[in-house]
Formats: structure tokens, C-alpha cells, sequence
């Protein structure tokens, strides 16, 4: 999604680039992620909700989903769904 437009996000995940130990700075790193997903947002705007398909990406849902006003999911926020819907309290 990034095209290489995440830099933070290289110091922690890209071979050859990763720093030692891997680091990043959040607030560069979340600047960085919202730009690139709302960029990704307006390229695509029928869009009724986005899926965050990395581990990494999460933390930065809550900021995205007040750029851009539609439901954010995650790979946890789908866990807990399923759990939800095979669990009954």
C-alpha cells in the first residue's frame, strides 16, 4: 500500500534497512501511515470500511478513522467479532 512511503516503517520490518535493535518513532511512523492510508482512501471513495492487514498498523487506527470517518478493522478487531458471534455470555 505504502510504495516505500513508510520510512519509520522500514527501520522495524525491511531487511537490509532495519535498524538494531529494530525501532521507530511512533509519531513519525503514524504521520507517515496516516498520509500513505488516506491518500489510499481518497483514491478509493465508494470505500465502506477499511482492513488493516498488518500487525503494525492498529495502533494507528483510531487517528485514521477520524481522518476519514469509516469503520476501521483489524485482524483483532475480526477475532474478537468471531469469538463474539461463537460465545455466548
Amino acid at each position: 500500500m505504502d510504495d516505500g512511503r513508510c520510512a519509520e516503517f522500514d527501520h522495524l520490518w525491511t531487511d537490509g534497512l532495519r535498524s538494531d535493535p529494530p525501532s521507530a518513532d511512533y509519531a513519525r511512523a503514524e504521520a507517515e501511515f496516516l498520509e500513505v492510508a488516506v491518500e489510499f482512501y481518497r483514491l478509493h471513495p465508494k470505500m465502506g470500511t477499511m482492513v488493516l492487514e498488518c500487525t503494525g498498523f492498529p495502533p494507528f487506527a483510531r487517528a485514521l478513522q477520524r481522518l476519514i470517518n469509516i469503520p476501521i478493522f483489524s485482524w483483532g478487531t475480526l477475532l474478537d467479532y468471531a469469538y463474539s458471534v461463537v460465545v455466548s455470555p
